[in-house]
C-alpha cells in the first residue's frame, strides 16, 4: 500500500465513520486497486436501487438563446423516461406534457403535483398532476408568472406556497397553492429589483434566477444575477419586507444556492466568475463570508459559465457543473464551512445546465442542454463520480427531476 493510498484510506475513515465490515472492504480495495478512490465500495454503490423514473424540463424554441435555432430537432415539452440501474440504460422518452419552454420544475411527491415555469416574455407557471406511473401530467392550471422569463420554481416545506424567479423582468413572485386540488391560486407578493453591476453584456439590469425558502420555512432567499445580491425575506412579515443578505464582489453573477442540510451554512454559485462562496449564516438571516473558490481548473483559460450546484444529503460533498469546460467539480466540506477540491470530471456532452442526485445519493444524473444527451453516474462512498452511461434522450434538456427510485 503507497503512502498516498494510506493517507486516502485514513482521510475516508475519519470522514465516514464506516463500519468495521467497511473498513475491511476498503483495506483490501486499497490493496487490490492501489490508489483509485473511485473504486471503493463501488459495488455497494450500484446496488441501491433497480430503476429511476425522470421527468426532463426542456427548451422547446429559440426565443431564449438565438444558438437554439440551429439545433436539429426541437421539444415538445416535459420528458418521462427511466433508468434501468442494473442494465445502465435509458429508456426510450415518451412526452408527458405539451408546454412552452418548460425548463425548470418543483414536485410535491406527497400528492403527486408537478410545477413547471414557462420561460418565455408572457411568463407563466404551470400545475400538474402526475400520473401513478409517471409516465403523463395532467395539466391542473396555469397562470402568469408575475414577470417575465421565469427560470426557477420553488415549493415552501409545507407545500402552500410557490416561489418563482422571474429572469427577463428581474423580480420575484410568491403565489399560493390550493391546498385539495394543487391549483395555483393567487399571488400574495411580488417584488421587482433594480440596478445593475459591471458587466456590460450580462448585468445591465436587474435578473433574478433562483429563490427558495429555509428548511423551517421561515425564510425565504432570492438570488439576483445582475446586480451581485442575495435578498432575504421573513415569514413573520408576510414576505413583504426584504433586505441585503450578503453583496457580492461585482461581476460575480451569482446564479444558484444551495443550503447545507444541517450546519447554518450556504453556499453561492457564481455564473460569471465560476466559484462557489461559502458563507455561515447569521442569526438574523444576514450571510457571513467564509471562503472564495473556483470551480474550474487552474490550467482551464477558456470560455465558461457554471450552471448548477447541489449537495450531498449529509452535507459532505458539494456538486458544480461548468457549461463550457463541460464538467463536474466535485468538493469535499469541512467541518469550518470552507471546501475543498477533490475532483473535477467530464459530463461526456456540451453544457451541463443541470444535475441531479438520486434519493439513495448512489447516482447523479446530468443534462446536458446542446448535445441534447444526459448521463448517468455513479456515486461512491468518498463522493467521487465514475461515468456509467451517456445517452441522446431530448432535445435541449434543461431540468431533471427523479421521482422515484424502485
Amino acid at each position: 500500500m503507497t503512502f498516498f493510498s494510506l493517507n486516502l484510506f485514513v482521510t475516508y475513515f475519519v470522514g465516514h465513520q464506516l463500519s468495521y465490515k467497511r473498513i475491511i472492504i476498503c483495506l483490501v480495495s486499497l490493496l487490490f486497486v492501489g490508489c483509485n478512490p473511485i473504486a471503493i465500495n463501488k459495488s455497494n454503490s450500484l446496488s441501491q436501487a433497480s430503476s429511476y423514473s425522470i421527468l426532463v424540463g426542456t427548451y422547446t424554441n429559440s426565443s431564449v438563446s438565438e444558438s437554439e435555432a440551429s439545433r436539429p430537432y426541437a421539444s415538445e415539452g416535459i420528458y418521462s423516461l427511466s433508468y434501468n440501474a442494473q442494465k445502465s440504460s435509458f429508456s426510450q422518452p415518451t412526452l408527458a406534457a405539451r408546454d412552452n419552454n418548460p425548463s425548470y420544475g418543483a414536485i410535491n411527491n406527497q400528492k403527486n403535483l408537478y410545477y413547471s415555469v414557462g420561460e418565455s416574455e408572457t411568463g407563466r407557471i404551470s400545475a400538474f398532476k402526475l400520473s401513478s406511473d409517471a409516465k403523463n401530467l395532467s395539466l391542473i392550471n396555469r397562470v402568469n408568472s408575475g414577470g417575465t422569463y421565469p427560470c426557477f420554481i420553488s415549493l415552501s416545506p409545507d407545500n402552500s406556497l410557490l416561489a418563482v424567479a422571474n429572469y427577463g423582468s428581474g423580480g420575484i413572485s410568491i403565489q399560493k397553492v390550493n391546498p385539495k386540488t394543487g391549483a395555483i391560486s393567487k399571488e400574495i407578493a411580488n417584488h421587482q429589483y433594480s440596478g445593475n453591476s459591471i458587466n456590460t453584456s450580462r448585468q445591465k439590469s436587474p435578473h433574478a434566477h433562483w429563490v427558495n425558502w429555509s428548511s423551517d420555512g421561515t425564510k425565504l432567499y432570492a438570488v439576483d444575477l445582475g446586480t451581485d445580491k442575495v435578498t432575504l425575506y421573513a415569514k413573520k412579515t408576510a414576505w413583504q419586507e426584504e433586505r441585503v443578505a450578503i453583496k457580492l464582489k461585482p461581476g460575480s453573477g451569482p446564479r444558484h444556492i444551495i443550503m447545507h442540510p444541517h450546519e447554518n451554512l450556504i453556499y453561492i454559485l457564481n455564473e460569471l466568475t465560476n466559484d462557489v462562496v461559502s458563507t455561515r449564516i447569521q442569526p438574523d438571516g444576514t450571510l457571513h463570508l467564509l471562503q472564495k473558490i473556483s470551480t474550474l481548473p487552474a490550467n482551464y483559460y477558456g470560455e465558461s459559465q457554471a450552471g448548477h450546484i447541489e449537495i450531498s444529503e449529509d452535507g459532505k460533498f458539494l456538486y458544480v457543473s461548468n457549461r463550457g469546460h463541460n464538467s463536474i467539480t466535485v468538493f469535499r466540506t469541512n467541518i469550518d464551512g470552507n471546501l475543498q477540491h477533490i475532483q473535477t470530471i467530464s459530463t461526456r456532452g456540451s453544457w451541463p445546465r443541470f444535475f441531479t442526485l438520486t434519493p439513495d445519493q448512489h447516482r447523479m444524473f446530468v443534462a446536458n442542454q446542446h448535445s441534447h444527451s444526459i448521463a448517468a453516474f455513479t456515486i461512491n462512498y468518498a463522493g467521487y463520480l465514475e461515468l456509467e452511461k451517456v445517452k441522446k434522450l431530448v432535445p435541449q434538456p434543461t431540468y431533471l427531476q427523479v421521482i422515484r427510485n424502485r
